[in-house]
């Protein structure tokens, strides 16, 4: 009895031509792993209610659209962070510039305060005559 159910004749050995392998969908399939088995049914082939496919052609839809919606919001945000990259560069810019005119602002005043003191020397022999120049004269003796 054994022997007819697999299709073997008693004695004889078995031949490549036997039907006694896996069937299709038994089988693993690496497309199909980890899906559910309705998903599964319907990668291998087998016939399915049209009600699954519309199930799943309608997740299929909504998932591209989420994939299109992701896609924009990241370019979105890939152009602000050039934007911000941006307006960084003209920041750093912005503050050396300062950095410079606050330098030369420096550099003007202390050679301000060293004019002034040495137009103290000066200015006694150069207003010689004048009554301002007299008096620095007197001051300063």
């Amino acid at each position: 009895m054994t022997a007819a159910r697999t299709g073997r004749r008693a004695g004889v050995a078995p031949s490549s031509s036997s039907s006694a392998g896996p069937s299709r969908i038994q089988s693993t399939n690496v497309k199909t792993a980890g899906l559910p088995a309705q998903l599964q049914a319907i990668v291998n082939g087998t016939p399915s209610t049209g009600d699954d496919i519309k199930v799943y052609q309608n997740r299929i839809v909504r998932l591209d659209a989420r994939v299109d919606q992701l896609t924009g919001e990241n370019k979105q945000k890939g152009q602000e962070l050039q934007d911000a990259h941006a307006r960084i560069a003209e920041l750093i810019k912005e503050n050396a510039s300062l950095k410079r005119k606050a330098d030369d602002s420096d550099l003007y005043q202390n050679a301000l305060k060293k004019a002034r003191r040495s137009q103290r020397d000066i200015l006694p022999d150069y207003k010689k005559g004048t009554p301002t120049g007299e008096r620095l004269q007197r001051l300063r003796a």
